[in-house]
């Protein structure tokens, strides 16, 4: 993925969605922790 699109898929995000490193990833239904996010660029 390259900046741009990086920066268009966030100015489309209702929140941002945080992460801590892992080696081996997260398991479907992990709960994670989000930033909402105000006033979004989509239409």
């Amino acid at each position: 993925m390259d900046k741009s699109s990086e920066l268009l898929s966030i100015g489309s995000a209702d929140c941002l969605i945080a992460l801590p490193p892992t080696k081996t990833g997260f398991k479907a239904g992990t709960l994670v922790d989000i930033v909402p996010l105000r006033g979004g660029m989509a239409p």
